[in-house]
């Protein structure tokens, strides 16, 4: 009986074509051309709600997120933050640094960056 062999080029694998193509993370210049702010507490809150402000202008920003959703830790008054200018996401900005080095996409809803 003879053996037959098969072997799969880039474009294929074992599931008919219909897997995607493993993703490739953003260049070190993308990931840092994200916005990025400084976590501050509200100065005029007596209820623990958070703003955020842009490190590079004036502008404050109030997210929903109280955590980042990658390492589940609670944003923590001067943190850096990093936000993802499709979604409007807020990440730590070390932690959504690494997902973005092997990743184009929003950790939380997978918008391409």
């Amino acid at each position: 009986m003879a053996r037959t062999t098969t072997t799969l080029n880039n474009s294929q694998n074992n599931n008919g074509g219909l897997l995607p193509c493993p993703s490739i993370g953003l260049d070190i210049e993308k990931i840092n051309s994200l916005p990025i702010f400084t976590h501050k507490l509200s100065e005029n809150s007596d209820n623990g709600t958070t703003n955020s402000s842009n490190t590079s202008s004036s502008s404050t920003f109030s997210f929903m997120e109280n955590e980042c959703s990658i390492c589940l830790g609670t944003f923590e008054d001067e943190e850096i933050l990093k936000l993802m200018p499709e979604c409007l996401h807020v990440f730590h900005s070390e932690c959504v640094d690494k997902w973005l080095s092997s990743s184009s996409t929003c950790p939380l809803c997978r918008s391409s960056i």
